[in-house]
């Protein structure tokens, strides 16, 4: 092995700099030269952190609320959180919501306010931070995303913590243009310099 990947998707705060700390004693103690790189989550919608569970099953019937609301640590039941503040305005009443690339589906029966109310078409289980996409009439729904930031305020966080702990790389998800990649080189450097 090469390269070490940090996916800032899955994990916790205190489980990156763990791994960040192994893979260097085992390139200091046994001599090993793996790299580190750290992957942002980039402009995809994702769950939350389902209130502090690991993972959530949803039955076929089940009636979920997907919302841009944040929550404190306790969420209300069958609620789970969005990452993208226009989410509640781009999906619509019919549309069908697939989570982790069709692992559970649902599909989208009412719109209040900043909640989705959606009702589970094929049961499984929910983990945090999973990929969500919305299909309408048979077809991906893609104007969403193109809402999104390429780098994402959590992205930028997770990049300073990248900087902090030394990685070898930082890869980031769904690049649009040059300039995102431009505009990281500096702040990088920048950054670099700080340290």
């Amino acid at each position: 092995m090469n390269v070490a990947r940090l996916n800032k998707c899955h994990g916790t705060r205190e489980w990156h700099p763990t791994v960040i700390e192994r893979v260097g004693w085992l390139n200091d103690v046994k001599g090993f030269a793996v790299s580190i790189m750290m992957d942002t989550e980039g402009s995809e919608v994702h769950m939350g952190d389902l209130g502090g569970l690991t993972s959530a099953k949803a039955e076929d019937g089940d009636i979920w609320t997907f919302s841009v609301r944040a929550f404190d640590s306790h969420h209300p039941e069958c609620t789970i959180s969005v990452n993208y503040e226009g989410f509640a305005e781009d999906v619509k009443v019919g549309d069908e919501l697939l989570v982790d690339g069709g692992m559970v589906r649902f599909e989208v029966i009412d719109k209040i306010g900043p909640d989705v109310k959606c009702h589970c078409t094929d049961s499984g289980l929910l983990l945090p931070c999973a990929n969500l996409t919305f299909w309408r009439n048979g077809s991906l729904v893609q104007a969403g995303n193109a809402m999104l930031p390429t780098i994402s305020s959590k992205d930028w966080l997770d990049i300073d913590f990248g900087i902090s702990e030394g990685v070898d790389f930082i890869a980031v998800s769904f690049v649009k243009s040059a300039e995102v990649i431009k505009q990281l080189k500096s702040y990088i450097a920048a950054r670099s310099c700080e340290r």
